[in-house]
């Protein structure tokens, strides 16, 4: 039999809800095991992994392998998608599956253009988008060019199962009639699936019937959503993990893996040998006339229309063009991009006043060069490329700032004369080779950095100026990492939120990369990672309590795609509409994206243009704002003319020593490429006098190595002192002075400790090193960059070869290969990007120093407030911005508590007394709506009249909100005691009562009214006798009587006040020796009572005492009365120096001041017997965390000296303290101990300082026996509750 599988889902499936576990290349390989003459990839309303496949088949054409791979996609079809979206009912609307497969090259254009209208019909319901297509799309598509699509019925899912199902045979009859129409008995099959199930064998049987009566193929499929049977509980847990609408029941899946012929034959003995034979090869006749086909192409440039420019070429090169010759290529060809080009050089070379001289001119020439080459070997002007990003950078100039430049292009010398990039790279030593070069043919590819804020302006605009079919955002996919994998199985099988927490942080992080789950396991030898015991050792406790192999259900959930999204700043351009190279879809919140990754897309030949985005930019930008708005620089007509006036690199200032005094000091806060700690201390280590040295800090404090000195300790080292270098050279037997001479014209500028792979790739080429290739020294920083151990094994022999044969001695290969090139092993930076960025740098530190400090400081903290203007951001970054905060008032800049008439949304500067307002809207819990209410309702005179501006219907004020104003301060203008004004706040929002009945006693109660016990037993009597666990029964004489039997806890008071005054067999029954009484008789008995409770309620000292005490109860609903504690709950620092551990006995708990530590650590001498060692002298720190990071296990303390102290920990007891220890979920959730790493947690950690950070140790004999310790209270003599140990569930 001719077996094929045509109806098969990979992870493509997975792009709107979990529903498979197969990746495409698995799939095809299965499918050849099992000897299948074809395989179709129809993935539900998705092409994302097509491109995967085509390029997977074409290696296997190579190959000889004989499997077609074909390309479909199972949509939803439906009569009217207007009407489906607009009639939707959850579980009633009916999104029929239909599967298409692609014939050729023109049914994939059908079914790209069939898929993206399905996209544009989509529409959300609750967390799943809908994607239908109707009829009407597919025939539109189609038109007259029938015969490239084949289409067949799919699972019960689809429309003629459901009609068969619901008995609606004429429905039946005018689907199976439309799909005749539009594609034909050939292009047309009815599928049929192995099953057990009495709907789908009842269906299977009539469907054969049918095709035999209407000539159709009936063909067998198998629905594939994993590939083998024993996967499928992992299959399952995957799906149970979300709680997706997929339409489907968990056991439709239950024979959804790929079975060979003999497999599924078992599911058909309806049907005999012949029959089913026949079935099988039916689907081998209805695609064995597909066709392969490609959509791989080279780059297609949108051009940009020259027609309406008015341009003329000048010729000011022409007394040079017989001697560069790509000068005048340029210049006379007959291409009009390469002359728009040519004149906007000679525009810049004119408006820049550059000299007319070799240096000049032959760099222009050589970049022609590499342009025209390369234009040629791609038959695409290349020019046409940097037309069009000039027109872009023009675009976002129109909208916000441009950063300076960023990656190869900085050093591109005609980018700089047409403005793509402002850094002039022969001025500052930049070399051209690593942006384009013939030798390696490739497409250029120029990044633009802007500020977050605007990126959704310019990609708009950019929509409006090329045409919104022409722009699409790059569709990312969502992958199950390590971590995300196993807490999918946790969430799939059943195991706690907290427990999935805790096992994923488990998985180490490096440089931002999750170990695999295969490292985690089993360790990797070849990069020295071993195994992680700890999620080992939890794995298999997990196992054995969830029965299941719970490494194996992660590691096939690991790399699954499940989900999509936007790039954060990809877009791409096409020339003809999107539907000439990809196709549309939507992310959950509507963006429209490609249909396929970045990776596939550039395969396709789409132009893809970065957008990318700095906190750089946002700060400049902002700092600018503030700037303007209070007359400190002018405006020049433009945002850019501005710009290139105050901060352009051509008009920095590089040199003014104080500013660079206030840069080595760590003054500037969050200076560009240098805000995280190792930056700071970067900084304070190496004291940058000029951008050469920052630029080399910048990249130097990326490099790590094995031993105690760290290149940034060593170039520090060989900077005061030259002489070291030479000791270096006469360790390594360097003596040749030719040779010295070549290593000290590469690495002079540096001190001779390289850090950037410019440096690499020159002493690489240096004729009198190893003399390599631009094309060698260009794959050799590849793999140096990417340190795959054989590739770097055959560099290593390649380069002391080609140092041998130069004629030099193998003391210098040795000398450059373990101080040059192995430090730079997995990571270095370019120079082309380590300069543009630390001129950024730069420009902050101008705007910081020549104009009041207190501008910088509030830009930053606008920026990391998440505010721009008056927008909100995803989130406030309260670590930041309390450590912003503290850093400024190191230096003079404090903070003033938010002010309700003064304060705006974010923060603003008062220069007089060099001070930030804090903002409104960076409160906790305030967002810029509310706070634009408040802004609104200025001016007020007292705490009560803003209570009645905005307490109103709708208001958005809520009481929650108030409360937080309070704390944060913002009253303090009317009263700076703020428990006063609290209370004052409960006075007026408390409502008072005027009167008061018997259903407000329970309230009273609660509150501590204190009522007479004469007045309260008989009302306390009634209520728990006449409770639903006493009912007894109905009065046999009387439905509105009820009868309730008396339990011991009142049986003394009901035989004392209520059997000895009232008559047996008519108020009360003896039943059983148990006493059952009538609630009317309770009533009856204590009548007098009652009515004297009734008028004590009341009198007007009883309402009065009420609402004394109501307004008590609502106070102490407050979780805190502590006003530091509310500063930090409100705004995330303490005001008006005060600090939550001000009181604390440092001295009774062994704390010190972290800035009293030795700022490097200090060594101690132990033995123990004859045994010595040294180890780490440890000490206790006290602070409040204000800030975490998982991803790298550091804790940000803020110590009562208000230092800003980073503290890291160990990945697994950074796991242990963030845990929550619980049990149960939902409402039988039980916590047992809350994590204590989360903000505000008050906390005292053991370890020593390592220069500006903490790092957490204890030792098995130190003082200290815990890394961490958590404060619950601290009294006012410095005593203070502790908890060292973490809660067990028992």
């Amino acid at each position: 039999m001719n077996d094929t599988q045509l109806h098969c889902h990979t992870q493509g499936s997975n792009l709107r809800m979990r529903d498979c576990i197969i990746k495409p290349k698995d799939l095809i390989d299965k499918a050849i095991s099992l000897n299948m003459k074809a395989v179709a990839i129809t993935d539900h309303a998705s092409l994302s992994e097509h491109i995967t496949a085509m390029k997977y088949s074409q290696e296997l054409q190579k190959q000889g392998k004989d499997i077609k791979v074909l390309l479909g996609d199972e949509i939803y079809l439906v009569h009217d998608a207007n009407k489906v979206r607009e009639n939707y009912q959850s579980g009633q609307t009916k999104f029929y599956h239909f599967i298409l497969i692609a014939k050729n090259r023109k049914g994939y254009d059908q079914l790209r253009a069939i898929n993206a209208e399905g996209w544009k019909s989509s529409f959300m319901t609750g967390k799943m988008r809908r994607v239908p297509n109707d009829r009407k799309q597919l025939e539109n598509i189609i038109g007259k060019e029938k015969g490239n699509l084949i289409a067949t019925t799919a699972c019960l899912g689809g429309e003629l199962a459901n009609c068969f199902l619901d008995n609606r045979m004429e429905d039946a009859k005018d689907f199976i009639k439309w799909c005749l129409t539009w594609f034909g008995k050939d292009n047309f099959a009815i599928e049929i699936q192995p099953s057990r199930k009495p709907e789908q064998v009842k269906f299977n049987q009539w469907a054969k019937k049918l095709a035999d009566a209407c000539g159709i193929k009936c063909i067998v499929t198998c629905d594939v959503h994993y590939l083998n049977k024993e996967h499928h509980d992992i299959h399952q847990a995957f799906l149970r993990s979300s709680d997706a609408d997929r339409g489907e029941t968990e056991d439709f899946y239950e024979t959804t893996w790929m079975m060979n012929a003999e497999q599924k034959k078992e599911y058909f003995d309806y049907f005999s040998q012949d029959e089913f034979k026949q079935i099988v090869n039916n689907g081998w006749d209805l695609v064995k006339n597909c066709k392969s086909f490609s959509m791989e192409h080279t780059t297609i440039i949108p051009e940009r229309d020259l027609s309406k420019i008015d341009y003329q070429i000048k010729h000011i090169f022409k007394p040079w063009y017989n001697k560069y010759e790509y000068i005048r290529k340029f210049a006379e060809s007959e291409y009009e991009q390469d002359q728009y080009h040519l004149f906007m050089i000679e525009e810049g070379f004119l408006s820049k006043k550059q000299e007319f001289n070799d240096t000049n001119l032959s760099r222009i020439d050589w970049e022609f060069e590499q342009l025209w080459l390369i234009s040629e070997a791609l038959n695409s002007r290349m020019s046409a490329y940097y037309n069009l990003v000039d027109y872009i950078v023009d675009i976002c100039w129109e909208i916000g700032f441009v950063g300076i430049s960023r990656g190869s292009a900085t050093g591109w010398y005609t980018a700089w004369l047409i403005d793509i990039q402002q850094m002039n790279p022969i001025q500052w030593n930049l070399p051209a080779y690593r942006h384009l070069n013939a030798q390696r043919v490739s497409f250029p590819d120029i990044d633009l950095d802007t500020s977050a804020r605007n990126r959704p302006k310019i990609i708009q605009r950019l929509k409006e100026v090329f045409g919104e079919d022409n722009i699409l955002n790059i569709c990312t996919f969502k992958t199950e990492t390590s971590k995300a994998a196993l807490k999918t199985v946790c969430r799939g099988v059943g195991i706690s939120l907290e427990e999935a927490e805790y096992i994923s942080s488990l998985v180490p992080v490096e440089r931002g990369r999750q170990w695999s789950l295969k490292e985690c396991y089993n360790g990797d030898i070849n990069n020295d990672k071993k195994p992680v015991m700890a999620l080992v050792n939890e794995s298999e406790n997990l196992s054995k309590k969830y029965n299941i192999d719970f490494k194996e259900y992660a590691m096939m959930i690991e790399g699954l795609v499940s989900g999509l999204s936007s790039h954060a700043s990809g877009i791409y351009l096409f020339k003809n509409g999107y539907l000439a190279q990809n196709s549309l879809m939507k992310t959950p919140r509507g963006d429209n994206v490609t249909c396929w990754s970045m990776e596939d897309s550039d395969w396709c030949g789409a132009l893809k243009y970065d957008s990318l985005t700095t906190e750089c930019q946002d700060k400049l930008e902002v700092c600018m704002e503030l700037l303007l708005k209070y007359h400190k620089i002018q405006w020049q007509g433009s945002l850019r003319n501005t710009y290139n006036a105050y901060l352009h690199p051509s008009v920095l200032n590089f040199n003014d020593k104080e500013m660079w005094d206030e840069c080595s000091r760590g003054q500037i806060i969050d200076l560009f490429q240098f805000i995280t700690p190792v930056g700071g201390q970067c900084i304070k280590k190496i004291q940058p006098k000029n951008i050469v040295e920052l630029t080399n800090a910048n990249s130097l404090m990326r490099i790590t190595v094995e031993g105690e000195q760290q290149p940034v300790d060593k170039f520090l080292a060989y900077k005061h002192n030259p002489s070291l270098w030479d000791e270096e050279l006469a360790n390594y037997g360097v003596t040749n002075s030719v040779e010295i001479q070549a290593l000290d014209s590469v690495l002079g500028y540096c001190y001779h400790v390289p850090s950037m792979q410019e440096d690499v790739m020159e002493l690489l080429q240096h004729p009198d090193i190893s003399n390599f290739s631009l094309h060698d020294a260009d794959v050799a920083r590849k793999i140096i960059a990417k340190k795959k151990r054989d590739k770097v094994e055959e560099l290593h022999d390649d380069f002391y070869k080609a140092v041998k044969e130069n004629g030099h001695s193998i003391n210098l290969a040795n000398y450059v290969w373990n101080e040059c090139i192995k430090p730079q092993l997995a990571y270095s930076f370019s120079r082309n990007h380590v300069m543009p960025y630390s001129a950024e740098a730069v420009q902050e530190m101008n705007l910081y120093h020549f104009y009041p400090h207190v501008y910088w400081n509030c830009a930053v903290l606008n920026v990391n407030s998440g505010l721009s203007g008056e927008e909100d951001s995803k989130g406030i970054q309260y670590g930041k911005v309390a450590g912003a905060i503290y850093r400024s008032a190191k230096f003079g800049v404090s903070m003033s508590p938010p002010s309700i008439n003064s304060s705006e949304n974010g923060f603003t500067p008062i220069e007089e007394t060099n001070t930030i307002f804090y903002g409104i809207s960076c409160i906790i819990g305030i967002n810029s709506q509310i706070a634009n209410q408040i802004i609104s309702m200025r001016p007020y005179d007292s705490f009560l009249d803003f209570y009645r501006k905005n307490t109103f219907p709708g208001s958005l004020v809520t009481k929650s909100k108030i409360i937080q104003l309070i704390k944060a301060g913002c009253f303090d203008c009317f009263n700076t005691n703020r428990i006063k004004v609290m209370q004052e706040y409960f006075c007026l929002s408390t409502p008072q009562k005027t009167k008061l009945t018997t259903s407000n006693l329970p309230e009273m109660i609660k509150i501590g009214v204190e009522i007479p016990e004469e007045l309260i037993k008989p009302y306390n009597f009634k209520k728990y006798v006449c409770q639903k666990q006493f009912f007894y029964s109905v009065h046999p004489l009387s439905k509105s009587k009820k009868l309730y039997k008396v339990d011991t806890t009142v049986m003394s008071y009901c035989e004392e006040y209520f059997i000895s005054v009232m008559k047996e067999g008519a108020d009360y029954w003896f039943v059983d020796s148990e006493v059952v009484i009538c609630d009317k008789s309770i009533d009856k008995c204590f009548k007098p009572v009652f009515n004297e409770l009734k008028s004590w309620l009341q009198r007007p000292e009883t309402i009065k005492e009420y609402n004394k005490k109501a307004i008590i109860a609502a106070y102490n609903t407050l979780d805190c009365v502590d006003v530091d504690r509310w500063a930090m709950q409100s705004t995330s620092y303490y005001h008006n120096n005060g600090h939550e551990l001000k009181n604390l006995d440092f001295k009774r708990y062994g704390v010190s001041r972290f800035s009293d530590l030795p700022e490097e650590p200090v060594f101690v001498e132990k033995s123990f017997g004859q045994r010595s060692w040294r180890q780490y002298e440890i000490s206790a720190i006290a602070g409040t965390l204000i800030a975490k990071d998982d991803t790298k296990h550091i804790i940000t303390l803020l110590t009562t000296d208000y230092d800003v102290v980073n503290c890291k920990l160990t990945r697994e007891a950074y796991a242990h303290y963030k845990r929550v220890i619980s049990s149960g979920s939902g409402k039988d959730k039980v916590v047992y101990d809350d994590a204590w790493i989360q903000r505000g947690s008050l906390l005292i950690v053991c370890g020593y300082r390592n220069g500006d950070d903490f790092r957490c140790k204890k030792y098995k004999n130190s003082v200290y026996d815990h890394q961490m310790i958590l404060i619950k209270h601290v009294y006012e003599d410095g005593s203070a509750d502790l908890q060292t140990e973490r809660v067990l569930m028992e």
